[in-house]
């Protein structure tokens, strides 16, 4: 059962890094990415 949960969570983080070092911008990337998951 965690790894199911674990699995989705660890995807989503690198995915929120990557976005991270493509954008540069810190504030506009973790909104953008807010909106994304939600």
């Amino acid at each position: 059962m965690s790894f199911l949960i674990l699995g989705p969570t660890i995807c989503s983080l690198l995915f929120i890094v990557c976005f991270f070092i493509l954008h540069g911008n810190k504030k506009n990337t973790f909104q953008n990415q807010l909106i994304l998951i939600s």
